[in-house]
């Protein structure tokens, strides 16, 4: 994990034993995630992944690169909730064929941000009274609950 993690990313370097591509495979521990055997299924598995989903620190994450020079490092930034535990492996593929993955899951985990509260401010274009349109509040803070649960 590198120095430059933060509670809600969280930076892994690996490196390759020579030139080809590298991916990563990052999940929360409670994931179980597989090792992958086979460079076909790293390459399918990567291709499916959404970078765009929400909630991307609780679901399973991929990244690639290029290993271009010998002892050349790989970095990956990973969506991270505080204080959690994911998984992390590395897979590599060198340019004469050769797959190499990692035999194991390696465990991270992520900064802790010190348990400081995240604000929000919300801003409608018409005022909302929270007495007379307390119904329209609660329902706003209970959507808001359930999105951080």
């Amino acid at each position: 994990m590198s120095d430059k993690s933060e509670a809600s990313k969280t930076i892994i370097e690996g490196e390759c034993p020579g030139m080809g591509g590298a991916w990563m495979q990052f999940a929360p521990s409670a994931k179980n995630a597989a090792i992958l055997s086979k460079a076909a299924d790293v390459t399918a598995a990567h291709g499916k992944f959404d970078a765009t989903a929400k909630e991307m620190h609780t679901r399973e994450q991929w990244c690639s690169g290029s290993v271009t020079a010998a002892g050349q490092k790989t970095s990956c930034t990973f969506s991270t909730m505080s204080n959690s535990n994911y998984t992390v492996a590395l897979y590599c593929e060198t340019i004469e064929g050769w797959f190499f993955a990692s035999s194991k899951a390696t465990s991270v985990q992520s900064k802790d941000n010190g348990g400081k509260p995240v604000s929000l401010t919300l801003t409608y274009k018409k005022a909302i009274n929270d007495v007379t349109n307390n119904a329209v509040v609660l329902n706003i803070c209970g959507k808001l609950a359930e999105a951080m649960a």
